[in-house]
């Protein structure tokens, strides 16, 4: 009994912390940025904000400093929906490595991209960040 009500009291105040540990500021901002976003769930302390949530039926996570401002945004999409320049890209850099993860990413510094996840044949895993011309960003 001791055992459930310490437990039921630490995610209460686990909650309760971090929720309240995310600055006004950012939650403005998010609201501004996602007014139709639901289900936001926050972590992260002082420096950056991370934020899981849905909107137009899709999930997607969300980056804001602590100062509100926005950092980036990301979602996943299927590989078949990649410009063929960012599959063509991708391979090169893994010699026909196999995409087995492929995200959106909107950010505010190096604008959209795709953040592309490859496995090579030697079971090597590697990102890459790919502009939808195929240029490849650092």
């Amino acid at each position: 009994m001791k055992k459930n009500l310490l437990a039921f009291l630490t995610a209460i105040l686990f909650a309760t912390f971090s929720f309240a540990a995310t600055p006004d500021v950012v939650l403005k901002s998010f609201a501004a940025k996602y007014p139709t976003a639901t289900g936001a769930v926050w972590t992260g302390v002082q420096a950056n904000y991370n934020v899981d949530f849905k909107m137009g039926g899709q999930v997607m996570k969300g980056l804001f400093a602590s100062t509100g401002t926005w950092m980036n945004t990301e979602f996943s999409v299927a590989a078949s929906s990649l410009p063929a320049a960012v599959v063509a890209s991708g391979q090169k850099v893994l010699n026909g490595g196999v995409i087995i993860g492929s995200f959106k990413v909107d950010d505010a510094i190096q604008g959209q991209y795709f953040r592309v996840v490859l496995k090579a044949a030697n079971g090597v895993e590697k990102t890459g960040k790919i502009k939808a011309s195929g240029e490849i960003l650092v």
